[in-house]
């Protein structure tokens, strides 16, 4: 999904999310109710808080200049731990890797790649969690980054619930 939309505007509105970082205090002190609390008070409107935020952009430094690149590790912290409850392999999915980046023309390319089907709670379910929440990540994706559906070329494929890029 490209966006004619700067790169720091892009990110503010990410930003805007909910952190994990909030909760880290009740986790190291095995406060569970407060934790418990937390994780539904950050998840906001769209279910989703920011769990980790990897500066790729800054490391770029090691190869002479910076860029304007982050990856921001986005979820849902109630649902990714059922689902790493279940099956701890969901860990490699949950939460989703959104990487938002700069592009030549002076907008913005959010990007987010799913995972596999390894992540669904029950062989019968039609919904995964992990479903629900790539739907809840894309169009807070579509919303903060301005894409208007009609943008969405081939990179928009990778981010469609339940399907791989191939589909």
């Amino acid at each position: 999904m490209i966006t004619p939309r700067a790169y720091k505007d892009v990110k503010a509105d990410i930003e805007k999310l909910g952190r994990l970082d909030e909760l880290r205090q009740f986790i190291r002190s095995n406060d569970v109710e407060s934790l418990r609390a937390g994780a539904k008070r950050i998840a906001g409107e769209d279910g989703l808080a920011i769990h980790y935020i990897a500066l790729h952009g800054d490391l770029l430094a090691l190869k002479g200049e910076k860029r304007e690149l982050i990856t921001y590790y986005i979820g849902n912290i109630v649902s990714a731990t059922d689902m790493t409850n279940i099956d701890p392999a969901a860990g490699l999915y949950a939460p989703l890797r959104v990487v938002v980046y700069a592009n030549k023309e002076g907008g913005t390319w959010p990007s987010a790649r799913l995972g596999s089907a390894k992540s669904r709670i029950s062989a019968g379910s039609k919904a995964t969690l992990h479903d629900v929440r790539a739907r809840r990540a894309n169009d807070h994706l579509r919303r903060e980054g301005g894409a208007d559906g009609k943008r969405l070329g081939r990179q928009a494929k990778t981010c469609r619930p339940g399907r791989s890029r191939r589909d």
